[in-house]
């Protein structure tokens, strides 16, 4: 008979026998439960996805109004840029003329 661990011998006929039982029976459960908690946990995790994804998409939304009021902020400061350049030449153009 040899000892594999503290847990498990082999017999002189080749099987694998327990050496206490009552031990793997405790080790099932424990591995049972630790299942039913990782399904837990995945069911879970599945289920808060749609509110992850709409709280993403609100995000989104709130970063593209900011992009599109940036833009629109840019598009007006180089629109001003531009009739101060003409103001500017003109006043150029008026000074050498007198």
């Amino acid at each position: 008979m040899e000892v594999l661990s503290s847990c498990v011998m082999v017999d002189d006929s080749g099987r694998i026998r327990l050496l206490n039982p009552s031990e793997f029976s405790r080790s099932r459960e424990i591995a049972q439960t630790s299942k039913q908690i990782l399904d837990q946990l995945v069911a879970l995790e599945i289920a808060s996805r749609p509110q992850r994804l709409k709280a993403q998409r609100e995000e989104i939304a709130r970063l593209q109004e900011e992009l599109d009021r940036l833009i629109t902020e840019y598009e007006s400061l180089a629109t001003v840029r531009r009739e101060q350049e003409l103001l500017l030449a003109q006043l150029t153009y008026t000074n050498a003329s007198t």
